[in-house]
């Protein structure tokens, strides 16, 4: 009966994307483009009045954003926008807010395990999760976190939903945002990250507590190696370039 549930929700939230267009768009992309426009006064003022009704989005966006360093994605290094990519959902540009085939592989591993060991959720709808709504596990969250994944796709670019996500994720030790991240943990720029570190800082969101490298280094290392080995599989380095950047410096701030 659960997966019953499951499928007519993301069957509801893909027919929502689909048939419910919005009339203003356009005006959200340019204000997205616009750097000195917050994402606070895009979500807030231009926001589909559906996704509105759903959540208070001006609440969720202040309590999120105002916290983070914004960093434009095309100042981020591109290793670690590939990382991302590779670890969090590698068909991130090839589908829509819900990943069809990611979800019947999760359901596939999982249900071979016994165990949740895999999850569907594509990145749009982790920056839904992350923006407007609870860690509540019910299925009125999941219904909500499909409209809004929907909504967020018709409102923005792919690579600015990457943008917003990567600027509002927690990456654990309290930084929210991949800016506060690299400053917490190596007392830098996101600009100036090297693969070590992006590699080390993309694997983070998963689990920030767990993987918080101040506090449990080795399994933030063992993490960052399947980041290397997601990027290695799809063809983003070669297997020579991960060894290294497993293998290279991680000049950490408060740790001896």
């Amino acid at each position: 009966m659960n997966k019953l549930i499951l499928i007519l929700l993301i069957i509801a939230g893909v027919w929502w994307y689909q048939t419910d267009p919005v009339a203003n768009s356009e005006r959200l992309h340019d204000l997205a483009r616009d750097t000195h426009t917050t994402y606070e006064t895009v979500v807030a003022a231009d926001i589909p009045a559906r996704v509105q009704r759903l959540t208070d989005v001006r609440r969720a966006v202040e309590a999120q954003l105002h916290r983070a360093e914004f960093v434009p994605l095309d100042n981020l290094p591109i290793y670690f926008r590939q990382a991302v990519v590779a670890i969090e959902d590698k068909r991130f540009y090839d589908h829509g807010p819900v990943d069809f085939i990611g979800i019947g592989r999760a359901l596939v591993t999982n249900y071979q395990a016994g165990e949740t060991l895999e999850g569907g959720s594509t990145i749009t709808q982790q920056t839904a999760k992350t923006l407007f709504l609870s860690q509540d596990r019910s299925w009125w969250r999941k219904a909500e976190e499909l409209l809004l994944a929907s909504g967020l796709e018709r409102a923005y670019t792919k690579d600015e939903i990457l943008e917003i996500y990567v600027n509002t994720v927690y990456y654990g030790a309290g930084a929210y945002g991949i800016g506060a991240a690299a400053q917490t943990y190596f007392g830098k720029s996101a600009a100036e990250l090297s693969l070590a570190e992006c590699t080390l800082l993309a694997g983070l969101p998963q689990a920030p507590s767990a993987y918080n490298p101040l506090a449990h280094y080795d399994a933030a290392k063992i993490r960052q190696q399947q980041v290397l080995a997601a990027m290695t599989l799809q063809g983003m380095i070669s297997p020579q370039t991960a060894e290294k950047a497993y293998a290279g410096a991680l000049p950490l701030q408060g740790r001896e």
